[in-house]
């Protein structure tokens, strides 16, 4: 910040390919096992305004889902999840989750709508507690346990969460490139999409950049 404040000085922000922000849900685990309360948890975060609080340049791209080296060096990365604090609502509802405690938690059959996250240090801290500020609005209670590096990805890799809040890079450096760790057969959020799986593999073997 202080060379870019200096007027001898023009500076340019350039992204790094893999280290970015994720929010993992375990896929297995039963309050996540509905696509669309994962959806809904996904639509109630304000992912520009998390820029903003992590202070990083507005026009660092942002996407969801899978993409690929090719995509991210060409700019053509997946739209991101828009922020809709309402249609979150609207799917949580329909997902059952309907009824409040006295906390004001969310409540299905009698059980609150409450997990914890863990995390690392630093920004990803900082990540994590504008996150659980923005899903307490939606009536989702959501705990953090920071870890030091050693005991995170090792939780990661034994499958030891509900949910994490971490940098990809981590995520990706248990084993294997980022794609296949998230989206294989082992992937340590428990996602299950064979076809997916497939398209994986033939973009590790393929050497058509079309493809």
């Amino acid at each position: 910040s202080t060379l870019a404040n200096d007027p001898r000085f023009r500076t340019f922000t350039k992204p790094s390919l893999w280290v970015s922000w994720v929010i993992a849900w375990q896929n297995e685990h039963p309050l996540f096992r509905d696509q669309d309360v994962r959806r809904a948890l996904s639509l109630a975060i304000n992912r520009r305004e998390l820029l903003q609080v992590l202070d990083i340049p507005s026009q660092f791209p942002l996407a969801d889902g899978v993409y690929t080296r090719r995509q991210f060096q060409r700019g053509e990365l997946p739209e991101p999840a828009r922020y809709d604090p309402a249609e979150a609502g609207r799917l949580l509802d329909q997902a059952g989750w309907r009824e409040r405690s006295r906390d004001g938690l969310r409540e299905r059959s009698g059980q609150d709508f409450h997990f914890t996250a863990l995390t690392g240090s630093g920004s990803w801290e900082t990540s994590a507690i504008y996150v659980q500020a923005q899903l307490r609005d939606l009536g989702v209670r959501m705990d953090l346990r920071p870890l030091e590096q050693g005991a995170f990805r090792s939780r990661l890799k034994a499958r030891e969460f509900e949910a994490a809040v971490c940098g990809q890079w981590i995520v990706g450096a248990v084993e294997g490139v980022p794609l296949e760790r998230f989206f294989g057969e082992q992937s340590p959020t428990g996602y299950r999409n064979p076809q997916l799986t497939r398209l994986v593999e033939r973009l590790r073997t393929t050497a058509d950049p079309e493809a």
